[in-house]
């Protein structure tokens, strides 16, 4: 059921509805949880929970009986609760919610056979090999799932490897780049990704709007929004380091750029209240540095002149977010990504 709690604290808001029936609108309108819905919310919570102890007994159990366990039953064990996943997921692949589950017990056991092939035949010495291995072999079923937690989870192993294989390769590597260039590795590398997520996600919306399908797409914007964010701190740390060197270089030239290209698409094209929020933020991250960067350290007042700074860019960034908001909510179709979200939520766990 779709909650209606944001849009009639909307009207209070708008004086639309006099506060005092505030609570005999959200009475009508069904917005209060009923005992159905706490029931469902505990299920999920158990299920997840379910999984995540599944997940963890199995890897404890090698862990305490590795000397106790055969190498062939060790693998033997893995491979059948793999398989074992695999065959309720083929039972219940119409349920989104068991699927999804599913299909996470099924990547954390992925990830602990390969484990036990790096401990048993001592193969992939670097730990970067194990995470982007996991990654590699999971995507078939991110690609299954449609998942968003199933997506984020690759989105993190996929940094943490390359994080680990600049980390063991910098005696070889930071010959030639230097800690700026890394940050750009992580930028082109995410917004590489974040660029694949928007054009499927456009790709879908027409397809929904040729169909004349006004059901909501069964994934979020949670991967999308992670990319986002890394990909926006590590060229934010870009800037700052050429801030911090005292010389407006091409790489401040191509924040602006960047940071202009994402509050013009997500304000006017997908419209993702989230990422403008973001790209504020950065701002006010490196307008700071830049005070703090130009100005003698010993002068009275640059602490002060960059607390008003602050506040000024946060008082404007927040009357701006707010005002689209409320443009948003406006939008037909429901193109908002908040409401979208708060709609997909409950499919998407």
């Amino acid at each position: 059921m779709l909650d209606n709690r944001p849009r009639i604290f909307h009207w209070v808001e708008a004086g639309l509805l006099d506060e005092n029936n505030l609570a005999q609108a959200i009475e009508l309108t069904n917005s209060q949880p009923d005992r159905q819905q706490w029931l469902k919310f505990i299920q999920l919570g158990l299920l997840w929970l379910a999984v995540g102890a599944f997940g963890c007994g199995v890897i404890f159990f090698f862990a305490y009986n590795w000397q106790d366990i055969p190498r062939l039953a060790k693998f033997a064990l893995v491979e059948l609760a793999v398989c074992l996943c695999a065959v309720v997921y083929l039972i219940h692949s119409v349920n989104k919610i068991i699927s999804t589950a599913l299909l996470m017990a099924m990547t954390v056991l992925t990830g602990a056979l390969l484990a036990l092939v790096g401990q048993t035949f001592q193969t992939g010495a670097d730990p970067w090999q194990l995470f982007a291995l996991w990654a590699a072999f999971m995507l078939p079923w991110s690609l299954i799932g449609r998942s968003s937690i199933l997506w984020i989870f690759n989105i993190l192993l996929s940094n943490l490897a390359l994080f680990l294989y600049l980390d063991i390769h910098r005696g070889a590597l930071w010959m030639f780049w230097s800690s700026d260039n890394v940050f750009w590795l992580f930028f082109t590398f995410n917004s590489s990704l974040l660029v694949l997520f928007e054009l499927e996600h456009v790709y879908h919306f027409f397809a929904r709007l040729r169909s004349s399908d006004n059901h909501p797409s069964s994934s979020t914007r949670y991967p999308q929004q992670l990319l986002a964010t890394v990909a926006l701190c590590s060229i934010s740390l870009v800037a700052f380091e050429s801030l911090w060197e005292g010389a407006l270089r091409k790489e401040i030239l191509a924040y602006l750029l960047i940071l202009a290209a994402v509050l013009a698409i997500y304000r006017y094209l997908l419209k993702d209240l989230f990422m403008l929020a973001l790209a504020c933020l950065s701002f006010i991250f490196i307008s700071s540095c830049f005070i703090l960067s130009h100005l003698n350290s010993a002068e009275t007042g640059i602490f002060l002149l960059t607390g008003l700074n602050i506040i000024a860019c946060s008082a404007l960034a927040g009357r701006w977010l707010k005002n689209l908001a409320a443009e948003f909510k406006r939008l037909p179709i429901a193109e908002s990504p908040a409401d979208r979200q708060q709609a997909e939520s409950e499919d998407d766990q």
